[in-house]
């Protein structure tokens, strides 16, 4: 089964703060009900050694430990260890360990009525599961590679679509204003942007940074003759600008400056529209960019364009 990786969010409750755990039911079930079905088979055999239940039961019970543990209590863990630990000597009796797991399936059930879980709708679970495939083109191209990168590509677009599927719309939409800046930045080193007074791009507004990309390119349109190369070079930039535009004006501005919240169709929206910029972008262009785009060589290798 495709996993769900494991990612804590701190939520209030009645008794305070308390770790909300994404996991796989299915995961979590099938754990418990194997550790019922081994403390069931080692109390059948109570009076004998643990070591005629085999190995299988010790590699259950390793298997079961993982998907136990997510729920970060230590005295589970703690007991889970017992258990291994009275099955791997193959000294003791099959009543100590099922002993053992009857306590450990004890603390289970109490622990799970202190938990607090959210239940992800199999949309927002899919698109969790997915989000690398379908943002492929943006990790191939975009992934920092840079040591001294103050970003971090998978985060933001991970983050973005976990909130998406928590239903935490404003929240994934500040998200994918992130990973769309992420874009704008490498757009911009790709330009050779300059700022007056040798402002960072990364500390200027999207709107200071666009208008020095718009004006790189209309040295393109305006200088370089009229050939197949010119027209793919102004479409790639002059998609790149109407997609950046249009996220700063119907996204970011709003995110930023605390202008209402947005809804599901909003965040959809967002994720999408940032999604196929990235993947658009990154059809010519990567992170590791350090100067203009060789659109000879783009002419040669891809002829047809993205």
């Amino acid at each position: 089964m495709n996993e769900l990786a494991p990612l804590h969010l701190r939520a209030a409750s009645a008794d305070g703060s308390r770790i909300v755990i994404n996991f796989s039911l299915y995961d979590f079930l099938f754990a418990y009900r194997l550790l019922v079905q081994e403390r069931e088979q080692a109390m059948a055999r109570e009076k004998e050694s643990v070591s005629v239940l085999g190995g299988v039961a010790l590699r259950n019970l390793r298997w079961v430990t993982p998907r136990i543990a997510r729920l970060n209590s230590p005295a589970v863990k703690e007991r889970l260890e017992v258990a291994k630990m009275h099955l791997a000597s193959g000294s003791v009796a099959c009543g100590v360990l099922g002993y053992e797991l009857g306590q450990l399936i004890q603390l289970i059930e109490e622990d799970v009525h202190k938990e607090s879980f959210f239940q992800y709708d199999h949309e927002g679970a899919y698109l969790l599961r997915s989000y690398r495939e379908e943002w492929d083109q943006t990790f191939y191209s975009f992934t920092a590679e840079e040591e001294d990168s103050d970003y971090d590509l998978d985060f933001e677009i991970r983050s973005g679509v976990d909130c998406y599927a928590l239903q935490q719309y404003t929240a994934s939409v500040f998200h994918m204003m992130r990973v769309a800046e992420i874009g704008l930045r490498v757009l911009a080193k790709e330009r050779g942007v300059t700022l007056p007074k040798d402002k960072p791009v990364e500390y200027a507004n999207w709107q200071e940074v666009i208008r020095e990309i718009d004006k790189s390119i209309k040295v393109i349109g305006s200088s370089w003759p009229a050939s197949k190369k010119k027209d793919r070079a102004l479409a790639f930039y002059n998609n790149a600008i109407i997609s950046l535009n249009a996220l700063k004006d119907i996204f970011r501005n709003q995110t930023m400056h605390l202008r209402g919240q947005f809804f599901e169709s909003d965040a959809s929206r967002a994720m999408n529209m940032t999604k196929e910029f990235m993947n658009n972008l990154g059809w010519s262009l990567t992170e590791s960019h350090r100067g203009p785009i060789d659109w000879d060589q783009e002419m040669i290798d891809d002829p047809e364009g993205p």
